[in-house]
């Protein structure tokens, strides 16, 4: 066997040297069989040649070193070096024991002059004696070849196991490749997703004394000893009078769920403060960004009709799942199973503005829920502030073809920008903004725009049913700060607040979600995003062409056929209510599956959708958002050490808010409750005395390693424990809400009045936060959630943890000077930068 590491292409014309460094790796059991995917490029079909099965195969991983590609990422590799500068690599098979020809690598083209490294792959195929004959091959191109270090080759035959995994070439650590989304699919004969709803346990409501001194430990905290001893005095005396009653009612009013008959009591259902809340729509719901961007499609110029097409099929392939009911159950850590009554209201919901408060409606119905009339079948598209109506459901819940959907797509870009250069928007434009409005206000504008005409009626119906709000944005978002704003606002004439749920999709094909926070949790919507990521990851076809060229890898070739299901009716009583009016009239078509919404609009409604986009540009504008992206996060480093990721990433804001500000954070975290029936998330209080003493440490230069060390173990242990007491419904703050809410329906203002005030001290409810956090998968997803913050002079923080990678987006209001969105986020960096070093120091 020649050894060799190096040999140098010399190009003529500059009569510069490029230098070609080459190491054999091999990847798990190889099956050149896998290898058949159509979506090659034209560099792939050179780099990687179609190989035939056989028994063994080679794969070289070379990385090249030239001076023109400074600004080239690593995922650019291949495309630049064969598509710019042609270069060419063909090989012949060796048939048994004779030698073909072999021409070997030629540059062509000129090199200019800065330096960059790129690294990709080359197969060879069958027999070892074609390693050594392909590097004597090389020799003979120079003889200034240097062999100072030799490479080793190996032949990967089926079966062999190695010391290189294959993960170890996945440029992707935090998406491993072997996933699936087989964990979402049931493979039971009988409908499976709400089989054990009424087998779950109702949320237990904690002991009065037990709920106020739990409290009481939220804001002992941050409060000095005269004010702790005044909260003390008032929750000593709210005991005494006021709430014991109120506690009673708490009690009949949750004796009185059944969950045979499905009846729920208004204020003792979790956190019912968000679905109550008067918040404008776009601060009171959830935005994500989409976990492919990272990976599977990032940024690319004209590919929003392909992407848009695809998300479709996959949310369809979900929606699907729901409506046989084969979606899985899910548990959690510890074995729990969770409910998914929430799953229900994934699709075809609408939030309803009314007075004092606003109401849902889900329109979705399995197959086994007897229902007067068919789930939704069609989403709404929303081009330049124009809304189109499009059917992508078809019989037996199969959805339109790729070819037609495109179609459909591309029809309504060219009728959105025919309307637009001919200045005829007015009868679509802008009436988006109306859900963005003052809930008072949008309750009443509502009415008047049903009043106004019975298309306006119909049109209203088509769009709250719909199964989900498609937006194709016309901009190019840059930057993942940008995204932030736009997953939360963007210019709200092509959006639907209300809607249960939305996605955004850009001119270069970047995606963000929105989710209706008073209808489903944003991790609700979450699996629905890993399940797409998964289907994305099987199959390759559906990947961007620059991280199929940058992974190297063929796809799965997974089925994504979902069998029928039995035609037989479970006689679930677990139901949402299907009581609607269907009187309306219908909405003209434009083609079979196509229609536009066209409104009727008077002068009322047209002055006050031009107040309600001044009034939408100045809170879109006030708020700042910034991200952090931690790339160097050692998920496996704190697993060796045994250290919560969730507690780790707390830990780190904590610190970074007291470098910042000298003094500890009031910090809340949602965490879901769902082991309980119809339950949603409860606030934890994630600061606690170690994580202060902690902090305080940190900043003592006479402190040892080892003391800093003993109290990040303490804090981290305290987090877990407090994570989980209130994951177990011991948490204090849906109590404290219940509370507040059966003091205003028994018309007790004084309990009312206690209890707001108790509600404004820091962390003394999850609107007095001064870092309010969510994260919506410890499973490693990188979906990241974007947080609006809850007052004037806090954050907003959402996080995604990967193996790989640490994702935070931070948002503050610019009305406050003291808080800086940009800052937090660049020091929080260096907090988990410093964080991880502090593990490793010896």
């Amino acid at each position: 066997m020649s050894n060799i590491d190096s040999f140098p292409l010399k190009n003529a014309a500059s009569k510069s040297t490029t230098r070609l460094t080459s190491s054999l790796i091999f990847e798990y059991p190889f099956d050149a069989s896998r290898c058949t995917s159509r979506r090659r490029s034209l560099s792939q079909r050179t780099l990687l040649p179609r190989l035939s099965v056989g028994p063994s195969a080679h794969i070289i991983k070379f990385a090249v070193e030239n001076d023109d590609f400074s600004r080239k990422t690593p995922k650019q590799t291949l495309s630049t070096l064969t598509d710019d500068y042609k270069l060419s690599m063909r090989h012949q098979e060796l048939l048994e024991g004779d030698l073909k020809s072999f021409e070997s690598m030629q540059m062509q083209g000129a090199f200019p002059s800065p330096r960059a490294r790129f690294t990709g792959e080359m197969w060879l195929q069958n027999a070892s004696e074609i390693a050594d004959i392909e590097v004597a091959k090389t020799l003979e191109l120079d003889t200034n070849v240097e062999t100072s270090t030799p490479i080793f080759s190996h032949v990967v035959t089926l079966g062999d196991v190695t010391p290189c995994s294959y993960n170890e070439m996945w440029p992707w650590p935090w998406l491993p490749p072997t996933l699936t989304s087989s964990e979402y699919i049931s493979n039971s004969k009988l409908p499976v997703t709400f089989s054990h709803q009424n087998n779950l346990p109702v949320v237990p409501i904690l002991p009065l004394n037990d709920a106020l001194q739990t409290y009481l430990g939220s804001v002992r905290l941050f409060l000095k000893p005269d004010k702790l001893a005044q909260v003390e005095r008032l929750l000593e005396s709210f005991k005494e009078s006021s709430g014991k009653n109120l506690q009673e009612n708490i009690i009949t009013a949750s004796s009185s769920i059944s969950i045979s008959n499905n009846i729920s009591c208004t204020y003792w259902s979790p956190n019912v403060v968000a679905c109550l809340s008067r918040l404008e729509a776009p601060l009171a719901n959830s935005g994500i960004l989409a976990p492919y961007m990272w990976d599977l499609w990032p940024e690319r110029s004209n590919s929003q009709i392909d992407r848009a097409v695809i998300l479709i099929q996959l949310v369809s392939e979900f929606a699907r799942l729901l409506y046989s009911e084969r979606l899985n159950v899910f548990y959690d850590e510890l074995g729990h199973p969770l409910c998914n009554h929430q799953f229900r209201k994934l699709f075809s919901s609408a939030k309803i503005p009314g007075i004092p408060s606003d109401g849902t409606h889900c329109f979705f119905k399995s197959v086994f829920e007897p229902s007067h009339q068919e789930s939704p079948k069609h989403i709404i598209v929303i081009c330049r502030g124009q809304m189109f109506s499009l059917d992508i459901i078809l019989e037996e819940f199969t959805t339109l073809p790729a070819k037609e959907l495109n179609m459909n797509l591309q029809q309504i870009l060219s009728i959105a920008e025919e309307n637009t250069l001919n200045r005829q928007r007015e009868e679509y434009h802008s009436i988006g903004i109306l859900s963005a409005l003052d809930r008072d206000l949008w309750s009443e504008t509502r009415l008047h725009l049903m009043e106004l005409s019975d298309n306006n009626r119909s049109c209203l119906q088509k769009l709250e049913e719909a199964m989900f709000v498609l937006s194709l944005d016309h901009m190019k978002v840059r930057g993942p700060d940008r995204l932030i704003n736009e997953a939360l606002f963007a210019d709200g004439f092509n959006r639907w607040y209300d809607k249960g749920l939305s996605f955004y999709i850009y001119q270069n094909g970047l995606l963000t979600i929105n989710v209706c926070s008073s209808i489903v949790d944003a991790s609700i919507a979450n699996d629905l995003l890993r399940f797409m990521h998964l289907r994305i990851l099987e199959d390759a076809e559906k990947w961007d062409d620059e991280a199929l060229k940058s992974s190297g890898v063929m796809s799965r070739c997974v089925s994504n056929e979902i069998t029928t299901c039995l035609s037989s009716i479970s006689n679930l009583v677990d139901q949402p209510d299907d009581n609607v009016d269907l009187t309306f009239p219908s909405v003209p078509s434009i083609t079979d599956h196509l229609c536009i919404l066209a409104f009727d609009l008077d002068d009322t409604l047209k002055n006050i959708i031009n107040d309600g986009m001044i009034s939408f540009t100045q809170l879109s504008e006030n708020v700042s958002s910034a991200m952090c992206d931690f790339e160097m996060f050692n998920m496996s480093l704190l697993i060796d050490r045994e250290i919560d990721p969730d507690a780790f990433a707390h830990l780190a804001m904590q610190l970074t808010f007291y470098k910042m500000y000298f003094r500890p954070a009031a910090v809340g975290s949602k965490v879901g409750i769902r082991r309980f029936y119809h339950s949603h998330y409860d606030t934890m209080i994630t600061t606690s005395e170690e994580s202060i003493a902690w902090c305080r440490i940190m900043f003592d230069s006479s402190a040892s390693l080892s003391e800093r060390r003993k109290l990040f173990s303490a804090a981290v242990k305290k987090h877990v424990q407090t994570l989980e007491q209130v994951r177990s419904g011991k948490g204090c703050f849906s109590h404290m809400s219940a509370l507040r809410e059966a003091a205003l329906n028994s018309c007790d203002p004084t309990a009312a009045d206690i209890l707001n005030d108790m509600s404004d001290k820091p962390g003394g409810s999850p609107e007095s936060m001064e870092i309010c956090c969510e994260c919506l998968d410890p499973r490693g997803s990188l979906s990241v959630p974007v947080v609006v913050p809850q007052t004037i002079s806090s954050y907003g923080v959402g996080y995604a943890l990967a193996n790989g990678k640490a994702l935070f987006t931070v948002c503050s209001w610019k009305d406050n000077p003291g808080t800086c969105a940009e800052l937090f986020a660049r020091s929080l960096w260096r907090c988990l930068e410093e964080l991880q070093n502090f593990l490793l120091d010896k």
